[in-house]
């Protein structure tokens, strides 16, 4: 654990100053770290995504009987996460 008190005096952490340069550089391996994880985490879902559009885009625009479908599940899938993430 850091000090929050140096020699000279308090720290802006022990101000809590809205901009801490100390901050980031107590911490700078546990931020890189978050970094990381999060692009990684929106590399994954994009990816996802975009294996799961792509076919479904063409499947819909070669046979157009299957647009309303297509688009009608598609259109399901945020509804469904959104209620099944809902805290009622």
């Amino acid at each position: 654990m850091t000090s929050i008190v140096a020699a000279g005096g308090p720290t802006c952490l022990a101000e809590n100053a809205w901009v801490c340069g100390e901050y980031l550089r107590t911490r700078q391996d546990l931020l890189i770290e978050a970094t990381q994880q999060h692009l990684f985490i929106t590399v994954v879902s994009v990816v996802i995504g975009l294996l799961l559009a792509f076919p479904l885009a063409l499947l819909a625009r070669r046979y157009r009987k299957t647009q309303g479908l297509v688009l009608g599940t598609v259109a399901t899938f945020p509804r469904i996460v959104w209620c099944g993430n809902s805290p009622i």
